[in-house]
């Protein structure tokens, strides 16, 4: 499922900030950037839960034993573990 309401504003949000970036060519950098958009907006976990609820983006551009695909099954517990550690950065501030 896609984020709606506020968790859509928020990353959208973070993407229109990698999009002004127009001085990054690198997808690898550009993806870099959003991850510290989503620091900055606390919205990582958010976004990393998104994503593991979307079957439809993650078999578009994830291999089918990649971990993201993994974390509602063999790696649920690695991936609960992930969260927890990443909920903890909420409290630390990225700006």
């Amino acid at each position: 499922a896609l984020p709606t309401g506020v968790a859509y504003h928020v990353l959208n949000d973070a993407i229109s900030q990698v999009k002004a970036l127009t001085n990054i060519t690198l997808e690898k950098t550009k993806f870099k950037g959003f991850i510290c958009a989503c620091l900055n907006a606390k919205a990582l976990p958010m976004w990393l839960n998104a994503l593991v609820a979307n079957d439809t983006l993650l078999r578009r551009f994830y291999c089918e034993n990649a971990f993201i695909r993994q974390c509602r099954a063999s790696q649920r517990e690695l991936h609960a573990d992930l969260m927890t550690h990443l909920e903890q950065l909420l409290a630390f501030p990225f700006n």
